[in-house]
């Protein structure tokens, strides 16, 4: 059963943002916070899967003014997966990466073979549990 890990962030001006998503299990949650934290320029406040996660690990986890980016600008993110059987619906997945690093977004898009993206595929689950293996899009909204 896929739980629920929601992380709060904080960017150098102090504006707030919380995402969501849905992660196997405890170790699925803490690779989500690592890989987030590396994809965005705010600092993780807070991170919950039942419980709180320890963040005293997370490397670099500061906030950095670059690319003035705020917590208000995001990367969002789409991902997916085959459907299970003909006829069904593609599983799929959006969440957003608040203050998103400058080599994440490329114009108006975004780089999906960026690492920490593609390791995120083995992280995120959608709300039944199932298993995503594509990056559809990422897309700069402000």
């Amino acid at each position: 059963m896929a739980g629920l890990v929601t992380v709060e962030w904080v960017d150098v001006n102090g504006i707030h943002a919380r995402n969501s998503v849905y992660t196997p299990d405890v170790v699925g949650a803490l690779g989500v916070v690592t890989h987030l934290k590396a994809l965005s320029n705010a600092r993780i406040i807070s991170a919950l899967y039942s419980i709180p996660l320890d963040l005293t690990t997370l490397p670099a986890n500061v906030a950095v003014a670059a690319n003035v980016e705020t917590a208000r600008s995001k990367a969002l993110v789409i991902m997916s997966a085959d459907p299970s059987a003909a006829g069904l619906p593609r599983p799929k997945v959006n969440f957003q990466i608040p203050a998103p690093i400058g080599t994440l977004i490329n114009g108006l898009s975004g780089d999906k073979t960026n690492a920490d993206i593609v390791a995120l595929l083995t992280d995120i689950v959608t709300n039944r549990g199932e298993t995503l293996n594509l990056v559809d899009n990422i897309i700069y909204a402000r």
